[in-house]
Order: C-alpha cells, then structure tokens, then sequence
C-alpha cells in the first residue's frame, strides 16, 4: 500500500508540473495559434437612387376641340401610373414656364415624354429648345403629322415622327445642328380612319408609344412611384 501512494503522489507532482508548464507557456501558444487575418475594410452602407418620374405632356393642334385622341392617350398613361397632362396651344407659355421652373429645382430631375399632334408637334419642339438652352433635355418627342419647319435640336434624345406619306400635311423631320440622338420617320399610308384629323386616335400607334415610354421608365412596378413624385 505505502509503495502504490508513493506512485500516486508522483504522478500528481508530475500532472502539477504539467499544468503549471502550459499556464506560463498558454500566452505565447495562443498567440502562435491565432490565426492571422487583415482588418476588414469599412463598411460602407449602398445609396440607391430614387427612380425619376415620368412626365408626359400632350400637345394639341389648337384647342379642346381637335386631337381628342390626345384625351385617350393621356387616360392610357394615367392607368399605367404615368402623370400626364393634355395641353392647347394657348398654354404654351405656362407650360414652358413649369417645366423650366422643374429643371431649375432639380436640373434633369424628370423623364421627359412630349407628343404633339399637327401644331403640338411643332409646339413640342419649341419647348424642347428652349429646355435645352437651360442645359435641360427631353427623353422622348413623338410627334402625330406635326406641320413644322423646325428641325430636331441637340435637346431631345429620340424624336419619332408618325406622318402621313400620300397628300398629308406632313413630311420626314430631319436632325438639326448639334443633335446626336434617334430620329424614326414612320410614313403611314393615307386612310378614312388614319388622316391628319384623327391619326393620333390610331390604338396601334398609342400601344407603340406607351411600350417606347415604359422602356424609359424602367420596370412597371415602379411607375407608381414615379407618379406619385411627380
């Protein structure tokens, strides 16, 4: 019995020794082990742009008389969530003087969709120069058989021209000095239910130019969006 304590009593001296070996060597060993890894670059948070809204004005040839298919056109943008306004020609001056007022806010701060019918073309091109001269530019100009001389000017990105090619009062618009975008010509046959008086009721030009705006203004969930901060 006295020779197995003795063997318990040097194996707990030799444990103890043990033990107090690796509680002076832990903090070296533990740092030897610590894996070795570069500091973690700052994180820095993701700033995501709110969309632009749409804005479509409707040009017509006079007054609330003509292009009344302009009424429809304007009805089709507000179901997709679009604002959109009809205008005659007598409230040009107005309306030039809210858009300009829009940029100088916030300088290209909307999508800008003009269509005009017959005059209102020629009245989206004006509004258009004048945008430009403040540094503005217009996404989209359509135009329905637009009577003008006026030629495309470096302010507007894509101009599409919807004219009648057999005795209408229209013709091609060509690019004037300056301009770098899109022009689209589209002749359309002469017709009883597509002539200057009423091409810009044709559904099948509406459908054309709601598709061409919705590419401008991105998914459709968030034309709401655009709408309401417009």
């Amino acid at each position: 019995m006295e020779g197995a304590g003795k063997a318990t009593r040097r194996r707990a001296r030799v444990g103890l020794g043990a033990l107090a070996g690796l509680s002076l060597a832990g903090p070296a060993l533990a740092q030897s082990i610590a894996p070795v890894s570069a500091p973690l670059p700052p994180v820095r948070p993701v700033v995501v742009e709110p969309p632009k809204p749409v804005r479509v004005y409707l040009f017509r040839v006079l007054f609330e008389l003509f292009s009344l298919g302009l009424d429809d056109l304007r009805g089709k943008f507000r179901r997709e969530g679009y604002w959109s306004e009809v205008y005659g020609l007598a409230q040009t001056q107005g309306v030039l003087a809210n858009i300009l007022a829009r940029h100088a806010a916030v300088p290209n701060g909307d999508h800008l969709v003009f269509i005009g019918h017959s005059w209102g073309g020629a009245t989206a091109l004006a509004i258009a120069d004048a945008l430009h001269a403040r540094g503005g530019v217009v996404d989209l100009v359509v135009a329905f058989d637009a009577v003008t001389e006026r030629r495309v000017g470096p302010g507007v990105r894509r101009f599409v021209n919807f004219y009648q090619s057999q005795g209408g009062w229209s013709k091609p618009v060509e690019p004037g000095q300056g301009f770098s975008g899109g022009i689209e010509n589209r002749a359309l046959a002469f017709a009883l239910n597509r002539n200057h008086l009423n091409i810009e009721r044709s559904p099948d030009l509406h459908a054309d130019i709601l598709a061409r705006v919705a590419a401008i203004a991105g998914p459709p969930s968030t034309a709401s969006v655009r709408a309401r901060r417009g």
